[in-house]
């Protein structure tokens, strides 16, 4: 089991289609001149040719134009749902990420040898809002998109290192990459994979083909050719930007997501403008801005100002006490657990990136297990004394919001100072854990204590089929093992420093 763990370079590029899957975006990612932006081909498992072959074998047209007329349906009853569907599309045609696809210009793709696919569009409504989405995992007489692409190689950053970036300083930022998906564009060999139907208008009586030009929300395949094309990127500019510049884009930006910042205000300013110009020049635009400290704002638009609660990277800071706090979705626990699938579903809703609250975790996790016991089933009812115990543990899920940790490592009196790393592991019969925390002793004497984070596992119930066999001492090892795991990743998040 990896909690948020850093996988070895040398682990990345085992399997020979991870291999493959480089090859080819080594081969694609281009810089397109004309656009000012990257554009990147798909990685697939077969190949192009072999993978227009399996998708020509279908009618994926027919599947996506049943869709779009379902999609209707739901919109006509939904006005919200619709007004927000047609405005994503003009937004997508007025900033050229899609385009009408003319009748001469289909035949001509289907002339050609590419790769065809037709996707459904369909709006995600989360967080209160909807969002346009192209389905990747539409399938078509057992032929899906996503099935033929390679959508893992473990490019991404792990989550806890632009945490642990913006932790860092005294002074922080944290930024996102607007629209970051939709700022590269697709390979021109493969331009046929994203087309999709809309309609001719908000009657929504006849239906247009377009073409995404642009990688979607709802490929696999996007967050590792994303996370690709910010690595080169990030190369690119080594020598022109500093250095402290280039590891923010190739090694502190989860997804779109990145932190930086400097124990000075005048140099946290600096940062911001370089790597702003530094990201400009890959065709990518910075936005909601959030900042430790009200003075490093400058002109640049803060997200949701007057709102001191902000979500990043899975937590909640709060900029007015620049504290760090358990995200929590309300919504997620409203209805109470009956089944081990309601369990599962309610559990795995508490995310805690940085592990703030993991003695908590363990005991949702530790009622997971009691739910799949003797002869369980994933839509059976609970035990009574399970579904009584998980569900009092859910109705306290909202006072974990009382926990709180200062955002910066340091204070003021420390920076500089000489630093040490303390990891603590133990465990039980029942569970194993470890915790790790930053002791600093400044110049001037002053002492700062912070943590940085922690880890929790249940052990696995069978003995004989675990490594533990039951035995305490064998136990205390996997948790040390665990601790050694929390050393290499909290080094590497802050590598150079």
């Amino acid at each position: 089991e990896r909690d948020f763990t850093v996988v070895p370079e040398d682990e990345k590029t085992l399997s020979r289609e991870a291999k493959y899957a480089l090859e080819q975006l080594q081969e694609s990612v281009k810089w397109n001149e004309e656009r000012g932006k990257y554009s990147a081909g798909l990685p697939y498992k077969f190949g192009r040719e072999k993978t227009a072959e399996i998708l020509r074998s279908v009618d994926s047209k027919a599947t996506a134009e049943r869709r779009a007329w379902s999609l209707k349906r739901s919109m006509e009853k939904v006005p919200e749902k619709k007004e927000k569907g047609f405005a994503e599309m003009r937004k997508f045609v007025e900033k050229g990420r899609a385009r009408e696809l003319s009748r001469e210009e289909e035949k001509e793709q289907d002339r050609n040898k590419g790769p065809i696919w037709h996707l459904p569009c369909h709006l995600v409504f989360q967080h209160g809002k909807y969002r346009f989405c192209h389905d990747g995992r539409a399938a078509t007489k057992g032929v899906c998109l996503n099935d033929l692409l390679i959508g893992d190689l473990n490019l991404m950053v792990p989550i806890a290192d632009p945490i642990n970036n913006l932790r860092s300083y005294i002074y922080s930022f944290s930024t996102d990459i607007e629209s970051f998906f939709h700022n590269i564009l697709v390979d021109e060999r493969d331009e046929g994979l994203f087309r999709f139907h809309w309609y001719e208008s908000e009657k929504m009586e006849r239906l247009v083909m377009y073409v995404f030009l642009a990688h979607i929300f709802g490929s696999s395949a996007s967050p590792t050719i994303t996370s690709y094309v910010l690595r080169k990127h990030s190369t690119l500019l080594r020598g022109i930007f500093s250095d402290k510049v280039c590891d923010i884009i190739e090694k502190y930006f989860y997804v779109d997501d990145g932190s930086g910042g400097d124990n000075s205000v005048e140099g946290c300013k600096k940062l911001c403008d370089e790597l702003e110009e530094a990201m400009k020049l890959g065709g990518f635009t910075l936005s909601k801005w959030k900042f430790s400290h009200p003075e490093l704002k400058g002109e640049r638009t803060v997200e949701k100002e007057g709102e001191a609660e902000k979500k990043i990277l899975g937590v909640v800071w709060n900029t007015a006490t620049d504290r760090l706090s358990v995200a929590i979705d309300d919504e997620k626990f409203e209805e109470k657990a009956e089944t081990p699938r309601h369990v599962v579903q309610q559990q795995a809703a508490l995310f805690a990136p940085i592990g703030m609250i993991a003695p908590f975790i363990l005991l949702g996790r530790r009622w997971t297990q009691s739910s799949m016991i003797d002869d369980w089933g994933w839509d059976l009812k609970l035990l009574k004394e399970v579904e009584e115990g998980f569900n009092a543990w859910t109705a306290s899920i909202h006072l974990l919001r009382k926990i709180s940790i200062p955002r910066a490592w340091d204070i003021p009196e420390t920076v500089g100072g000489k630093e040490q790393l303390h990891i603590f592991a133990d465990a039980c019969m029942t569970g194993y854990g470890s915790v790790a925390y930053r002791r600093v002793l400044g110049k001037g004497g002053a002492i700062n204590v912070a943590f940085i984070n922690g880890r929790s596992h249940v052990t696995p119930k069978n003995a004989s089929r675990a490594g533990h066999h039951g035995s305490i001492p064998r136990l205390e090892l996997s948790a040390t093992v665990k601790a050694t795991e929390v050393l290499k990743a909290i080094q590497h998040s802050v590598q150079g420093r």
